[in-house]
Parts: C-alpha cells; structure tokens; sequence
C-alpha cells in the first residue's frame, strides 16, 4: 500500500519567474527547486513518469521539466494563451484549454497537435482526462461542463457535439475531478456558486449535488471516493462525505446533504487555490493566497505542518517519489540506468510535429471497425504513438486501402528495425558474459 514516505509535494506559484518546489510529504524537508515558472492556477500536471508541465498566465507557453535537471527542459508555444492542462495516465495525450473555449490535444511523444476545437464559448478552466484515457472532461468560465469522447473527436466525426453537457451550475466552473475506475466512474465538479456536483460519466446521471457556505475553488478526492475535499475562496476546506448518500447514488439524485456529513478545515490564510491528497488518502495538502502550504491528518483533523513560498500557489500536487529527481534523496538514481520517455516540441499549428519525424514516428489512427470493445488508446509496436480503438457505433470508417498499406509497411520498417537492433543487443550481452567467464 502507497504511504506518505513515499509522496513529494511539488507547488507551483503564481509569481513571475518563480522556483516550482519539491518537498518530502513526510517531513516537509526541501529536496529540489525547478527554475523558470509563472503558473496560471491550477494548470499544472506530470507527463508520463518522467516529466510536468505548466501553463504560463502571461504568455501562449508551456513550461516542461524533467526530473533530472533544475532548469526548464523545453518551452512550447501554442495556439493560445492556455489555462488548464492534462495528462493521459499513460503520458499518450496532453490536452489544453484556452482563453478562446478551445481544447488542443497533443501526441506528447513526438509534440504533433492532432487537434483543436471549440468546446466552450468562453475559457476553459480545468479539464481532466478519464482514468482509461479514452474521455476528456472540461469546464469553463461559461458554467457549463462538457464530456468529449477522444475517439470522435480524433475521428474529427462528432466535434459539433459532446457526449454530454452539463448546466447544473449557476456561475463559472473551479475544477473538475474523475473519479478512478474504468466502468463507470463518477465526475465531481466545484464552482463558484457554492456548489459541488456529482454525476456518472457514462450515463450522464445528476447523482449529488451540495451546497456550501462560500465560493469553490478546487477539489481533492479520497481514494476510495468516499469523501471529497472542497476548497473555499474563504479559506475553509470543507470534507463533503458520500458515504451515507451512496445509497442514493444508486437510486435517485439527492440535492440535500446532512450537516454531519460535512467538516471543515480552517486555514485562516486567505483563500484556497488548490488542493491535494497523498496517495494514501491520510494527509491532505492546500496551497492558498497568501503563499501558505498547508497540511492535516485527514483521520483526526489535525493540522500536521505550515510553509510559505513568498508568493501565491497556484498549484500543488502530490504524487510519487519520481525516480532520478534532480537533488539527494530516494528517487536519486545512475542517469545511466534510466530510460526516458520521449518528449517532443508542442507544435503551435494543427497537424505539424516540433520535431522531424522518421515514417514510423507518424501519428497513426488506426480504426477496427470489427471491434465493439470499449474505445481505448494504446501504443504501437513500442513505439510512443497513438491508436485509437473505436467502437463500431455510427463512429468508423474504414480505412482506405491505400492507407491501409502505408500504414502495414511503416509498422513492418519498424518491426525489421526493432529486430535488428535486438540481435545487436544480444549479441553484445554474449560478448560480454564470454569476457566475464575469461576474466
């Protein structure tokens, strides 16, 4: 079981030319500091094992790091000024909302944007991806949530409308959250409207909705979803607990909520920009205004640890130890020993790649119109490109023939390639376990 020796807090501020801020969840010691950050809130997320990333409020940038080096990796300018942004939990697709209500996806590995297009009629302000990577979710200063299936939308067959749009809020959207699991997993919404709404992705379903006493800046789940917690732009962090609604889950919407079910954390620093969890569930973490990063024992309610960074947060996460992080400590490894997911350049231009790529690197679609399996996105022949699965309701086409052979010849180049550099490898193995035995 994941427990907080084995969490970072990394925090992100406000602030121009602000240092990003790696601590140990368990002892709050400082292990490592990024160069090079003015993050806009809550726009920040890791990519993959190796690398995060941030949008920049000033600018049309994203900012990326790599846990090996202090200094940012790689600026990417995009479309547009952009305000939140998600990672696939495989670290395939990196998605962005922008100041124009559009959403840009990008094939992270080699930085090709596969596509932008309006989702909402004002900025996108949080987005997050379902945890098979298969759905994107949004919200927006227009107080409206939408649902976008990633196989239509790659499919450029189903723009003109989402899987859902949701309009149970009164005023502009804080964050969104997608619960875990790949059946039907419940999304959780906060907005400024003091409420916080619970609905199941597949169905669409309104299945909770509370009402608190201030304004709703960010949210944080349990890991078992039981509970979430709430930040307020009044400074109080309100634990909504889903236990005693489950039953209504199953059965019926249910707007009311018992008092008893609700607690509060009092920061007394300003309000709370951002919230997050250890992977455990038993700490949480706030960032607030004032610079303040706050942390508590979820199980007794008491406050564990403070700390300031000068400068207002706007993002924390909580996540794994990262193995080979810049600076001593556990995550420390041989740069040698650590293979690297590539990274490529986010393009600015629909269709372009930041980096020149060889055929095979190509971004594929591939479309199995005989399967009626669950969309879902994968790697090809181990190699970091997308495929998209999609399932054969009305969303297929096939593909031409034409297409078809290129594509069979670039995956069989690979192949041939990946075979000979195997041989190579095996053969230096030989060659070095017959000097081992000399020796």
């Amino acid at each position: 079981m994941a427990t907080q020796d084995d969490d970072i807090i990394l925090v992100f501020p406000a602030a121009s030319s602000g240092m990003v801020h790696a601590w140990d969840l368990a002892t709050g010691t400082s292990l490592c500091s990024f160069k090079g950050n003015s993050n806009a809130l809550r726009a920040a997320c890791t990519i993959g094992r190796d690398y995060f990333a941030s949008c920049q409020h000033q600018k049309p940038i994203l900012h990326f790091w790599d846990w090996r080096k202090e200094q940012i990796l790689q600026k990417s300018f995009v479309p547009e000024k952009c305000w939140s942004i998600a990672c696939s939990k495989d670290g395939i697709l990196c998605a962005a909302g922008g100041d124009s209500g559009n959403i840009h996806i990008w094939d992270a590995s080699v930085g090709k944007l596969l596509l932008s297009w309006k989702a909402h009629h004002k900025r996108v302000t949080t987005i997050a991806f379902s945890d098979k990577g298969t759905e994107i979710v949004a919200g927006s200063e227009d107080s409206l949530v939408t649902v976008w299936s990633l196989a239509g939308v790659l499919s450029q067959q189903n723009q003109q409308g989402s899987l859902h749009t949701w309009s149970d809020h009164t005023m502009p959207i804080s964050q969104v959250c997608v619960g875990a699991g790949v059946t039907d997993p419940y999304v959780f919404v906060c907005s400024l409207d003091h409420t916080i709404s619970v609905r199941s992705l597949l169905s669409g379903r309104l299945l909770q909705k509370v009402t608190l006493p201030s304004a709703l800046t960010s949210i944080a789940l349990d890991p078992l979803e039981y509970c979430a917690y709430v930040g307020s732009s009044s400074g109080n962090i309100f634990s909504v607990s889903f236990i005693e609604a489950a039953s209504d889950f199953a059965q019926q919407s249910n707007s009311h909520t018992s008092r008893n079910m609700i607690k509060t954390f009092k920061t007394q620093c300003g309000g709370v920009t951002s919230l997050a969890l250890s992977r455990d569930g038993a700490t949480l973490v706030a960032g607030t205004e004032d610079g303040s990063v706050i942390t508590w024992d979820t199980v007794t309610g008491q406050h564990i640890r403070k700390s300031s960074i000068g400068a207002p947060v706007a993002t924390v996460l909580v996540l794994k130890y990262p193995l080979g992080m810049s600076g001593r400590g556990r995550g420390q490894m041989p740069e040698s020993s650590l293979r690297m997911m590539p990274l490529g350049n986010f393009a600015k231009v629909a269709g372009s790649s930041g980096v020149p790529l060889k055929p095979w690197q190509q971004t594929m679609i591939l479309i199995d119109s005989s399967s009626s399996s669950n969309s879902t996105i994968h790697r090809v022949s181990d190699e970091y490109t997308i495929t998209s699965m999609m399932e054969s309701q009305g969303m297929t086409q096939p593909m031409p023939g034409q297409e078809q052979e290129n594509v069979q010849e670039q995956l069989q180049a690979r192949i041939q390639e990946l075979e000979r550099e195997n041989a190579t490898l095996v053969e230096q193995k030989n060659r070095a376990l017959s000097l081992l035995k000399k020796s």
